[in-house]
Order: structure tokens, then sequence, then C-alpha cells
């Protein structure tokens, strides 16, 4: 009996020491997770006006570029967006911050093999200025077409006023475009009614603002003849 008990605890070691062993070759035989390692800060600023920033980095795997899908801004420009083991160098074209608010950008690179995110690095882009862009600051209305359009940028919600002595013969109002984060507006410019004096053009001012941002826009309009 007590010879029986021995065999079997034999046998019991035995079998764990085979269980042990090939626990260790399977852990052996696991890949070796890929590294990225950045060369400096991965946090890194560009001013509103836009910029490029450089991010250096060693890798011992192939590798992709790729924005997160969280970034603000779809017009950045990565080059180069994939690579290979190394020491390696990407950049990335930030464009001018049409916000008044700070922009987040987040990038992730890729071990090509796995797909998994090995590494990643952030942009911190400043709050834009509060600006009013248009084509033009006087406005020609024709005699005969009382009314005409421009286009205006805005990165603030526009008010628009005519000024007093105007208000009888002209008329204005803005339109935004319908993405609500469009900086898109359209200036409607109207001449109520038109005038039949001979020899004169009449001169019309129409005030833009937005937050402390003014740009005046002057109407002319020829009489008839």
């Amino acid at each position: 009996m007590q010879k029986q008990f021995n065999w079997l605890i034999v046998l019991l070691i035995s079998l764990i020491s085979i269980s042990i062993s090939s626990c260790k070759e399977e852990d052996n035989n696991d890949p070796e997770l890929a590294t990225i390692d950045i060369i400096g800060s991965n946090k890194l600023t560009v001013s509103s006006e836009g910029g490029t920033v450089n991010v250096r980095f060693t890798s011992d795997c192939q590798w992709v570029l790729e924005p997160s899908n969280h970034n603000p801004n779809d017009d950045v420009v990565m080059t180069p967006t994939s690579g290979g083991t190394g020491y390696n160098a990407v950049s990335v074209k930030i464009p001018k911050n049409q916000s008044t608010y700070e922009l987040y950008f987040t990038f992730l690179l890729r071990d090509t093999k796995t797909g998994g995110i090995i590494a990643t690095f952030s942009v911190t882009q400043e709050a834009g200025n509060f600006y009013i862009e248009c084509d033009t600051g006087v406005v020609d209305l024709p005699y005969e077409d009382c009314e005409t359009v421009i286009p205006v940028l805005s990165n603030h919600e526009i008010e628009v006023c005519v000024r007093d002595e105007d208000r009888s013969w002209l008329d204005a109002y803005i339109v935004k475009a319908s993405d609500v984060h469009s900086n898109r507006y359209s200036l409607h410019i109207q001449a109520l009614k038109p005038s039949y004096e001979q020899g004169r053009v009449r001169a019309g001012r129409i005030t833009l603002n937005a937050a402390e941002i003014q740009k005046n826009i002057h109407v002319l309009q020829k009489c008839s003849d």
C-alpha cells in the first residue's frame, strides 16, 4: 500500500513538472511587445496661426501614424504616416485656429502587425482672436439692382447695424451657414427705395459687430441719369 502511495506521489510530481515546463515554453514563444520611445516631450503646442510640429522617436516595429477620432479639425497634414524600425521623425501641420478657444489634438502610433497603440502625442493650439473678414469694404449698388449679397467670415455671432441717417433707404441683415460650426455668413444688403435725384451718388454705412471687433461696409448707389 505504501509503495502504491509513493508511486502516486511520484506520478503527481512528474505531471506538475511537465505542466510547469510546458507553460514556460509557451511563455517563451510569446512575441515581445513592440516599443516606441518618443524623444523629448509628447505634449506639444502651436500658436493660433497654426504651424508645424516635429516629433522624433525610436521604434522596434513597423508603425502607422493616425489622428484621434476626436480631433477638432480634419485639415491636419501628417508626414510621413508610416515607417519602420530605428530612428524616425514625423511632422504634423496644424491649420489656423478659426475659433476663440483652445484646440486639442491627439495622434496615435500603432504597431502595424497587431494594430495596437504603442505611443501617443498631443498638440495644444492657442485660442484664436475674434475676427471679421470680407472681400470688400465698399459695395457699389447699381440703380437698377437694389440688392446684393457678400460673403463674410467670422468666428463670432455678427450683429448688423445700419447708420441712423441711412435707414430711410438702406437695410441689411446677416445669415449664417447651415453648419453650426461654420464661420461663413452672408450679408444681404438692400436699398429700400431708389433715388431719383440727378447728379448724385448716395452713400450709406453698415457696421458689423463681433465681440469687440467692428468692420464698416460702405454702400454706394448711383442715382438715375
